[in-house]
């Protein structure tokens, strides 16, 4: 019986990650919202501009900030957040409820953000 109930469980909790990962980024998701990572040190947030250029804050709390102006793209349901010379950020959509969203990176690391107007 236990066993029955954690493959069900595992059920579960898989087809809800695939519904959300299927869906993906679109452009109204991210167009006139600010994106905040959620960390009890570092601070990150993105507000993503129609024009494909989102306002960048990059710091540690308590700490300095800098806020350059970052481009980004959706490429096949992935969020692409770069400059002129690196790609800063590739999230992948996991789940998103409400202002919770939680990504995947491109190295596969789980991160929690805050999606606002």
């Amino acid at each position: 019986m236990k066993a029955l109930l954690s493959l069900l469980a595992a059920l579960v909790v898989t087809s809800c990650a695939s519904h959300s990962d299927a869906h993906g980024w679109k452009k109204e998701d991210v167009i006139g919202f600010t994106l905040s990572i959620v960390d009890d040190a570092a601070i990150e947030s993105y507000r993503f501009q129609a024009e494909g250029h989102a306002i960048a804050h990059f710091g540690v709390k308590g700490g300095p900030v800098a806020g350059p102006v970052v481009d980004w793209k959706i490429d096949d349901g992935r969020l692409i957040i770069f400059d002129e010379d690196r790609t800063r950020r590739r999230l992948t959509l996991v789940e998103m409820k409400g202002t919770d969203v939680v990504t995947r990176t491109q190295w596969g690391r789980t991160l929690k953000w805050r999606l606002t107007r």
